[in-house]
């Protein structure tokens, strides 16, 4: 192999490692993002999700609120994308929360009836 050749595999597997090293950390973060928000709001099982179009979903499962009224879960949605807002690393263009019941026997049931879009601060 030409010295030319090896150059070029060692640049492409510097560049791989790089994007790993980088998804690790933000799986890291959002990790971390995570045990905030159950803190933060009294939650216990919470599963967080950012994708593209800086999106992040926010599930409450088993949520003490998933009975509570509309209303109720939007504030809930609100308060959760100010602080997805204000405790994120990355940028946030919207925050969509989902209250979703999960038992062992029937698996997870998702109503679109609670799935709530918060109202982010105005920059």
């Amino acid at each position: 192999m030409s010295k030319r050749a090896l150059l070029l595999a060692a640049l492409v597997l510097c560049a791989s490692c790089q994007k790993f090293v980088e998804g690790q950390r933000q799986f890291q973060d959002f990790m971390a993002l995570r045990d905030q928000i159950a803190a933060q709001f009294n939650e216990k099982h919470v599963y967080v999700n950012y994708s593209t179009g800086e999106i992040v979903t926010v599930q409450f499962i088993n949520s003490p609120l998933l009975s509570a009224p509309g209303e109720e879960k939007q504030k809930r949605a609100d308060d959760v994308a100010v602080f997805v807002a204000d405790h994120c690393k990355y940028p946030v263009s919207k925050v969509s929360t989902f209250f979703v019941a999960r038992s062992a026997s029937t698996g997870v049931s998702v109503k679109m009836s609670n799935m709530y879009v918060g109202h982010l601060p105005k920059p």
